[in-house]
């Protein structure tokens, strides 16, 4: 698979973000979100974070820690050993 880009956003681990979020790179959350994630991107979230959104969708969306919500991906979902996942997958 070719990477579309090797921009690379981080929200640390004591990060906290409430409200809507969009981009088009690749974005790893290590923090607490709640809100909206609406992206052409790849998505990471790492196993310290906590995620509560309305919708979730990208590209790519790999899980390993905690999401509660409904989740999108126009290529693929993948929840990795110990990732929590509350909500529908599509």
């Amino acid at each position: 698979m070719e990477q579309q880009s090797k921009n690379y956003t981080i929200l640390g681990s004591e990060t906290s973000f409430d409200g809507v979020l969009e981009f088009t790179d690749n974005l790893k959350i290590n923090g607490k979100f709640n809100g909206t994630i609406n992206s052409n991107g790849n998505l990471d979230i790492d196993k310290s974070a906590v995620c509560t959104v309305d919708k979730m969708s990208a590209s790519s969306i790999v899980i390993s820690g905690s999401v509660t919500g409904n989740i999108s991906a126009t290529e693929r979902v993948e929840m990795c050993n110990g990732s929590k996942v509350k909500g529908n997958v599509e």
